[in-house]
């Protein structure tokens, strides 16, 4: 009778054993992460001492692939890796969460300086009939670079959101004839939406001109 209980209990062991199989599988899955999250950014890392920022950006993206949370110190170098292509407003995303991590003096000091010399602003337009302009180009080398970046998108997507250095802009008509704007510091956020009045009625315009 015992014989007969024990081989009754047999077949039950093996899926009660599968259990432990499957939180094996789960851990090496988050283990596989973070090796590589640590892998990349030792790459990221090197890059960074090369002044390499373009390959910086392509490899922090990866990073938040792994879906492993950033650390601090990889926040701050791919604000950097933002701001040396001019995108302040991804560079102050970066920093921000950076300091919810830990205060650092680095860190306060350049959202201090980013927030005390941009505004945030949200430009659209049809790509293709609109475009961005200073009256005149900072001298700063990075707010030039903020400028050329948000010029860059609107003349390829007709749009952009984001910080731009603080001072006059055209924006309007890609043949010049745009309207003036003022971008100011501790203001709300400057939005300007010319999709309709230069797309949609300048196409009905063209439809009426056919039609007669």
């Amino acid at each position: 009778m015992i014989l007969f209980l024990a081989l009754l209990l047999v077949p039950i062991l093996p899926a009660n054993s599968a259990e432990p199989e499957f939180a094996q599988v789960d851990a090496s899955a988050d283990e596989i992460a973070s090796s590589e999250y640590r892998r990349l950014a030792e790459e990221m890392d090197r890059l960074a001492k090369r002044n390499a920022w373009a390959g910086v950006e392509r490899t922090y993206q990866k990073m938040l692939e792994t879906g492993v949370t950033p650390d601090f110190d990889d926040l701050k170098t791919a604000a950097h890796a933002a701001q040396a292509r001019g995108d302040i407003g991804e560079a102050r995303t970066r920093l921000a969460r950076a300091s919810t991590i830990r205060e650092e003096k680095e860190v306060l000091d350049w959202l201090w300086a980013i927030d005390s010399n941009y505004g945030p602003v949200l430009l659209a337009g049809n790509p293709g009939e609109v475009a961005l302009a200073p009256k005149v180009m900072p001298f700063d080398p990075v707010q030039a670079r903020a400028v050329q970046f948000a010029v860059a998108q609107v003349a390829e997507t007709g749009t952009f959101e984001g910080l731009l250095p603080k001072g006059d802009y055209t924006f309007g008509d890609s043949d010049g004839k745009g309207q003036s704007m003022e971008i100011d510091v501790g203001s709300s956020m400057r939005k300007v939406d010319l999709r309709n009045d230069g797309g949609v009625r300048k196409s009905e315009r063209k439809k009426k001109k056919k039609k007669e």
